[in-house]
């Protein structure tokens, strides 16, 4: 497995410390955007509601799409 290069590398770690901040300032915020907020409303809804939205259980625990078939 090859690394990338050093360029690429820095460009990640930076878009991420990005991403944090801006999560970051809508937690602190209160924001109904953060995705943290989003991700505990969709575990108080009970599964016949996560269906309708089509989010499985284990989907609205981990916070990602189930991608396997």
């Amino acid at each position: 497995m090859s690394r990338p290069p050093y360029g690429a590398l820095t460009e990640r770690c930076f878009d991420a410390i990005i991403d944090w901040s801006i999560e970051l300032g809508l937690i602190i915020t209160g924001s109904p955007h953060s995705q943290l907020r989003q991700r505990a409303a969709l575990r108080r809804l009970d599964s016949r509601l996560r269906a309708d939205v089509g989010v499985s259980r284990t989907e609205a625990l981990r916070g990602r799409r189930d991608l396997t078939p």
